[in-house]
């Protein structure tokens, strides 16, 4: 998948933005021992105050921002007024704006990432800032869509309670646009929300094919993410490879709710396993997790197999009898 339009936008004015203040900053080490310090301390979960305000943070996590959010926003159409939650020193808002929100609301706990910011989004958008945590709106117009960006798994309680202050922040939202990290800890949460607001009667647009139960929290060692492709511009691709990070692609655990109709079909959830004279596929859809498997000696099947990439869609097909796995025999009409 190639990165949208408006991704590759926001990159180019991401990159634009750090030049303008720190020239050089792509191959600058001291800056990458910087991000490299920060993303360990993201990790571990100890980024001090301030942190999301500096210049090697928002070159190390401002393409993923962006590259996540244009992703997740592709499920639904951008309203004109939008909240944030967590939104950090901009760069997932930096999609918003454009992608044509003309009010952004965003609330986060430290003022100096804010400030940034409002600096990233200047000329681009009306900016109103929340230094709070969550920060529940009355604001004069109200935001139709709330959206966090890599802060779901800092939003304190359970994945209910994260949730519902989402929803909270922004009562008349039509849209909840969660992005975050694809390890087990972030994905879980993540998914975990996708339960609580299916039993609340919630539709999910993305990126599941389906309405049923996460087949990932059946067990507690699985999760699910989805695997995205960067495709950064040479300047932050090339800061990207001084912090040791990959410049090609990504993984992210997404979660869209709203009103609209839900997707049909299944997903492949990861590379295919190439295995002695057959390849298998594992895919979410209908009925949860499923395996497609195609022979070697049925050529068509096996190179179409071969070839797919997860997050690819794919039509759903029932598996045998009493098995996981629906055998392929022909490639795609």
């Amino acid at each position: 998948m190639n990165a949208p339009p408006v991704a590759e936008r926001a990159l180019d004015h991401l990159h634009t933005f750090l030049t303008a203040r720190h020239p050089g900053y792509e191959d600058d080490p001291d800056l990458h021992n910087q991000a490299r310090a920060l993303s360990e301390a993201y990790t571990a979960g100890r980024l001090t105050p301030g942190a999301a305000a500096s210049t090697a943070y928002l070159a190390h996590f401002g393409p993923r921002a962006i590259v996540a959010t244009a992703r997740a926003m592709r499920a639904v159409p951008c309203p004109e007024i939008v909240l944030e939650v967590g939104a950090g020193s901009g760069a997932s808002a930096l999609v918003l704006a454009l992608s044509g929100a003309r009010e952004l609301f965003l609330c986060d706990a430290d003022p100096r990432a804010l400030e940034r910011a409002e600096a990233l989004l200047d000329g681009l958008a009306a900016v109103t800032t929340i230094p709070a945590p969550v920060g529940r709106l009355m604001p004069r117009y109200t935001p139709r869509l709330v959206l966090s960006a890599f802060s779901f798994g800092e939003l304190p309680g359970t994945p209910a309670e994260a949730l519902a202050s989402l929803r909270g922040a922004a009562p008349k939202a039509e849209h909840v646009v969660i992005v975050d990290a694809g390890d087990r800890t972030h994905a879980r949460r993540v998914q975990e929300a996708r339960a609580v607001a299916l039993a609340a009667g919630d539709v999910v647009l993305d990126p599941c094919p389906h309405q049923g139960a996460c087949p990932a929290l059946v067990r507690s060692t699985d999760w699910c993410m989805s695997r995205l492709d960067k495709r950064l511009p040479a300047p932050l691709a090339r800061f990207a490879e001084g912090v040791g990070r990959s410049a090609d692609d990504m993984a992210a655990s997404l979660l869209v709710l709203g009103p609209g109709a839900p997707a049909e079909g299944a997903l492949v959830l990861s590379r295919p396993h190439v295995e002695k004279g057959r390849v298998r596929v594992p895919v979410c859809g209908p009925g949860g997790l499923r395996y497609l498997q195609a022979l070697s000696r049925h050529s068509a099947a096996y190179a179409y197999l071969t070839g797919l990439s997860a997050g690819d869609p794919i039509a759903a097909l029932a598996p045998r009898p009493g098995t996981d796995t629906a055998h392929v025999t022909e490639g795609p009409a």
